[in-house]
């Protein structure tokens, strides 16, 4: 259960889609906000795990500072669009698993409408998705 209300989860799901476009992956909402905790929110962490053979390519022969400024520009982005502090960083997926394994992960950018019905919406009002073509 993320910290975030319905309409934050949900305009930063949106602001996702492009990267998982972009990338043929989903991003995910990862870190303390996916936690229940009272206090002030510091920042969402969003981590884009890319496979090592799609890391490698992308950046094997870059330097640091090439992902770096990739960070800060999508980081930017999403804190545009969401109004959200939020720390992006993309991962290559042999490390994120090694350092943060068995953490919570939770995808972003392919929701659809239908995937926001309030917690009392009744079963049988709830839209089937084969019909929302």
């Amino acid at each position: 259960m993320s910290v975030l209300s319905p309409p934050r989860l949900y305009a930063l799901d949106a602001a996702c889609r492009p990267i998982r476009e972009a990338f043929g992956c989903s991003p995910y909402l990862v870190g303390s906000v996916q936690e229940r905790k009272p206090g002030p929110l510091s920042d969402v962490d969003v981590r884009l795990i890319l496979s090592d053979e799609k890391y490698d390519r992308l950046f094997g022969k870059q330097s640091a500072a090439f992902r770096t400024i990739l960070d800060l520009a999508f980081s930017a982005w999403l804190s545009q669009q969401t109004g959200l502090p939020v720390d992006f960083q993309i991962q290559r997926r042999t490390e994120a698993n090694a350092n943060h394994a068995g953490k919570q992960r939770n995808p972003l950018g392919g929701r659809a409408l239908s995937d926001w019905l309030g917690d009392a919406t009744p079963i049988a009002t709830q839209p089937n998705k084969e019909n929302l073509t």
